[in-house]
This record gives structure tokens, sequence and C-alpha cells, in this order.
């Protein structure tokens, strides 16, 4: 008996989830599929019911990251402005931020430039 639609969405959530962490941790190219699945807890064979290929894969999660970023960074554009303070200050105290400097870190990592 196969899965039901709504538990293959979870799974489909459950690779992308795994994927995000390993490529991360470790690059693209440093991630194979029996390891990405094994993660997910699910085995090799399944992978190819969810996507295409690995670079499939890894252009959903680049753009879920990106998806991220752009929400984090209207949430920052919407908080209301201290008095001594300018938008464009605040802007470059993000984007210079410890968090802001993290996530460009991984980014790197998961596009494979460090």
């Amino acid at each position: 008996m196969g899965v039901s639609k709504q538990q293959a969405v979870e799974n489909r959530k459950a690779i992308i989830a795994a994927a995000e962490k390993l490529f991360r941790a470790h690059g693209i190219d440093g991630v194979g599929l029996s390891a990405l699945m094994k993660a997910a807890g699910f085995t090799q064979g399944g992978f190819y019911n969810h996507f295409k290929s690995k670079e499939a894969l890894a252009a959903e999660v680049v753009a879920a990251a990106m998806d991220k970023a752009n929400g984090d960074l209207k949430e920052v554009i919407a908080a209301p402005i201290e008095p001594d303070r300018n938008r464009l200050s605040r802007q470059v105290d993000f984007y210079l931020s410890g968090t802001h400097c993290s996530d460009i870190e991984q980014g790197c990592a998961v596009a494979g430039l460090t």
C-alpha cells in the first residue's frame, strides 16, 4: 500500500530539511544521496519519488533559504526605527550582524563557494 498524499508531502519536507542541514555542513557536493536519505529516515531508492535529481533538490533548498532570508529582511525593514537612527544605518547594521554573516557563510557552503 502506498503512502497518502499528505504523508508524501511530509516525507518531501523531511528530505528537504535533512538536505538543508547536510548541505550547510558539507556543501552540496559533499553529501551523497545515501547519506542524505538516511538522515531523512528513508531509503536511497525513495529519493526519485520526490525529486528528479540532486540538482533539483539543491535548487529547492537554495530557493527556500532565499525565501527565508527575504522574509527576515522584510521583518527588519518593517520594524519601527529608533528615533536616533535611520533606515540605512539599520540595514548596514543588519547586513554586518553576526547572524547575517553566519547565514552568508552557510549559504556559501551550500553553493560550494568555500
